[in-house]
């Protein structure tokens, strides 16, 4: 069984990972921990920052993060200029999944 989360949500969420701040080849870049599921649709994880000492990489935890069906409520490490473009971006992927599955189911029926 996989994780349930709203499709919009995830779209937001898709956005942010590729980031170039979440390029997991950044030495000094994000990454992010998916917590449990939430009953509401909504994804909840942490956001850890990493970082080198001495040549060897640590993380740190910088917060908490929240993805609702209507958006982004909270995320450490994002500018708002930031989460409004991946809001942005998220929406118009979902419009054009909900446009291709209307597309399909008419084509069925």
């Amino acid at each position: 069984m996989g994780y349930s989360c709203s499709a919009l949500a995830d779209e937001i969420r898709y956005v942010i990972e590729n980031l170039p701040k979440f390029d997991t080849r950044n030495q000094d870049g994000l990454f992010l921990e998916i917590g449990r599921e939430n009953a509401d649709g909504a994804i909840t994880g942490s956001v850890y920052k990493k970082f080198l000492i001495k040549e060897t990489s640590y993380c740190k935890k910088i917060g908490s993060f929240r993805i609702s069906r209507q958006g982004i409520k909270r995320f450490p490490g994002l500018t708002k200029e930031e989460k409004e473009s991946c809001e942005s971006e998220g929406r118009k992927m979902d419009l054009l999944r909900k446009e291709h599955v209307n597309s399909y189911m008419e084509k069925r029926i």
